[in-house]
Protein backbone atom coordinates (compact mmCIF):
# COMPACT_ATOMS: atom_id res chain seq x y z
CA UNK A 1 0.00 0.00 0.00
CA UNK A 2 0.83 3.65 -0.03
CA UNK A 3 2.90 5.38 2.65
CA UNK A 4 0.73 7.08 5.27
CA UNK A 5 2.30 10.43 6.12
CA UNK A 6 0.85 12.04 9.25
CA UNK A 7 2.05 15.60 9.72
CA UNK A 8 1.82 15.22 13.49
CA UNK A 9 3.95 12.07 13.43
CA UNK A 10 6.50 13.68 11.12
CA UNK A 11 6.67 16.76 13.31
CA UNK A 12 7.23 14.67 16.45
CA UNK A 13 9.87 12.59 14.64
CA UNK A 14 11.85 15.70 13.67
CA UNK A 15 11.61 17.10 17.20
CA UNK A 16 12.66 13.78 18.77
CA UNK A 17 15.58 13.38 16.34
CA UNK A 18 16.74 16.93 17.03
CA UNK A 19 16.88 17.88 13.36
CA UNK A 20 17.22 21.56 12.48
CA UNK A 21 13.59 21.55 11.30
CA UNK A 22 12.55 19.82 14.51
CA UNK A 23 14.36 22.40 16.63
CA UNK A 24 12.73 25.22 14.68
CA UNK A 25 9.27 23.67 15.05
CA UNK A 26 9.87 23.02 18.75
CA UNK A 27 10.65 26.68 19.34
CA UNK A 28 7.16 27.59 18.10
CA UNK A 29 5.50 24.74 19.97
CA UNK A 30 7.25 25.64 23.22
CA UNK A 31 5.97 29.20 22.85
CA UNK A 32 2.43 27.88 22.41
CA UNK A 33 2.32 29.00 18.78
CA UNK A 34 1.32 27.11 15.67
CA UNK A 35 4.18 25.83 13.55
CA UNK A 36 4.23 28.13 10.50
CA UNK A 37 3.21 26.90 7.07
CA UNK A 38 6.71 27.18 5.62
CA UNK A 39 8.14 24.90 8.33
CA UNK A 40 5.36 22.34 7.89
CA UNK A 41 5.83 22.40 4.11
CA UNK A 42 9.55 21.69 4.57
CA UNK A 43 8.80 18.80 6.95
CA UNK A 44 6.30 17.22 4.56
CA UNK A 45 8.51 17.85 1.52
CA UNK A 46 11.40 16.16 3.32
CA UNK A 47 9.30 13.05 3.90
CA UNK A 48 7.95 13.01 0.35
CA UNK A 49 11.54 12.82 -0.92
CA UNK A 50 12.16 9.42 0.71
CA UNK A 51 12.58 6.35 -1.46
CA UNK A 52 9.63 4.40 -0.03
CA UNK A 53 7.30 7.25 -0.95
CA UNK A 54 8.62 7.36 -4.51
CA UNK A 55 8.16 3.61 -4.86
CA UNK A 56 4.77 3.17 -3.17
CA UNK A 57 3.00 6.52 -3.38
CA UNK A 58 1.65 8.53 -0.48
CA UNK A 59 -1.37 9.54 1.57
CA UNK A 60 -1.06 12.86 3.38
CA UNK A 61 -2.96 12.94 6.68
CA UNK A 62 -3.71 16.42 7.99
CA UNK A 63 -1.96 18.25 5.18
CA UNK A 64 -2.40 20.63 3.53
CA UNK A 65 -4.52 22.47 6.05
CA UNK A 66 -4.22 25.91 4.46
CA UNK A 67 -4.23 27.38 0.98
CA UNK A 68 -0.60 28.52 1.28
CA UNK A 69 0.45 24.95 2.20
CA UNK A 70 -1.35 23.57 -0.86
CA UNK A 71 0.16 26.21 -3.13
CA UNK A 72 3.65 25.56 -1.76
CA UNK A 73 3.34 21.87 -2.66
CA UNK A 74 2.03 22.75 -6.10
CA UNK A 75 5.01 25.06 -6.72
CA UNK A 76 7.26 22.07 -5.95
CA UNK A 77 5.42 19.98 -8.53
CA UNK A 78 3.72 17.85 -5.87
CA UNK A 79 0.06 17.30 -6.70
CA UNK A 80 -2.19 14.51 -5.47
CA UNK A 81 -4.19 12.27 -7.78
CA UNK A 82 -7.16 12.24 -5.39
CA UNK A 83 -8.50 13.99 -2.31
CA UNK A 84 -10.50 12.59 0.57
CA UNK A 85 -12.30 15.16 2.69
CA UNK A 86 -13.81 13.92 5.93
CA UNK A 87 -16.37 16.43 7.18
CA UNK A 88 -17.14 15.36 10.73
Amino acid sequence: GVVHISTGDELRQHVKAGTPLGALAKSYMDAGALVPDDVMVRIVSDRLAHRDVAERGWLLDGFPRTGPQAMALKRQGIEPDRFILLDV
